[in-house]
């Protein structure tokens, strides 16, 4: 029998007195979340908004390949680390049908 991990709930407010392990807390549960969480995040408080190129560069920057992403999702977000455009890197990856609007 496994346990059932609790889900997370929208929003997570720390607060505390000075030096009561604020900090130490907020970094443990960032390592626990999935890092593309915190690229939507990320993108959010700079831009207002989900900027595309923004979000698509964060990602790659953030992903981790051993957190099980399927092979085609590794080939695009290490080609846009690399520098290429998200659109072209989609397009180019699926035969010319990656990005559908």
């Amino acid at each position: 029998m496994t346990a059932e991990t609790p889900a997370l709930p929208d929003v997570i407010l720390i607060t505390g007195a000075m030096a009561a392990g604020k900090s130490s807390l907020a970094q443990a549960l960032a390592e626990r979340l999935p890092r593309m969480a915190l690229s939507l995040v990320a993108v959010l408080r700079r831009h207002g908004q989900v900027d595309q190129d923004a979000l698509a560069t964060s990602f790659a920057a953030r992903h981790d390949p051993a957190r099980g992403y399927g092979a085609g999702a590794l080939r695009l977000l290490r080609r846009v680390k690399g520098g290429q455009d998200w659109r072209t890197v989609s397009a180019d990856l699926s035969g010319g049908q990656g990005v559908q609007r």
